[in-house]
Protein backbone atom coordinates (compact mmCIF):
# COMPACT_ATOMS: atom_id res chain seq x y z
CA UNK A 1 0.00 0.00 0.00
CA UNK A 2 3.09 2.15 0.70
CA UNK A 3 3.98 1.68 -2.78
CA UNK A 4 1.12 2.76 -4.08
CA UNK A 5 0.53 5.66 -2.32
CA UNK A 6 4.34 6.72 -3.12
CA UNK A 7 3.38 6.02 -6.87
CA UNK A 8 0.62 8.39 -6.89
CA UNK A 9 2.18 11.02 -4.66
CA UNK A 10 5.31 11.00 -7.33
CA UNK A 11 3.24 11.71 -10.46
CA UNK A 12 0.05 13.99 -8.58
CA UNK A 13 3.10 16.60 -7.28
CA UNK A 14 4.31 16.58 -11.04
CA UNK A 15 0.83 16.81 -13.06
CA UNK A 16 -1.22 18.61 -10.72
CA UNK A 17 0.29 22.25 -10.86
CA UNK A 18 -0.09 22.00 -14.62
CA UNK A 19 -3.88 21.54 -14.16
CA UNK A 20 -4.72 23.41 -10.28
CA UNK A 21 -6.54 26.10 -11.92
CA UNK A 22 -8.95 23.20 -13.72
CA UNK A 23 -8.92 19.59 -12.23
CA UNK A 24 -11.37 18.94 -14.89
CA UNK A 25 -9.12 18.96 -17.62
CA UNK A 26 -6.62 16.79 -15.85
CA UNK A 27 -6.26 13.62 -17.45
CA UNK A 28 -5.00 11.87 -14.02
CA UNK A 29 -8.66 12.89 -12.23
CA UNK A 30 -9.10 9.41 -11.51
CA UNK A 31 -5.55 9.14 -9.38
CA UNK A 32 -6.51 11.44 -8.01
CA UNK A 33 -9.85 10.40 -6.59
CA UNK A 34 -7.51 7.12 -5.72
CA UNK A 35 -5.20 9.49 -3.67
CA UNK A 36 -7.40 10.89 -1.65
CA UNK A 37 -9.69 7.75 -0.78
CA UNK A 38 -6.65 5.91 0.76
CA UNK A 39 -5.30 8.85 2.61
CA UNK A 40 -8.62 9.35 3.88
CA UNK A 41 -8.96 5.82 4.79
CA UNK A 42 -5.37 6.23 6.34
CA UNK A 43 -6.63 9.17 8.65
CA UNK A 44 -9.87 7.71 9.80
Amino acid sequence: MQDKIKELETLLEKECPKYENDCTKCPYNEECNEYARIVQGIEE
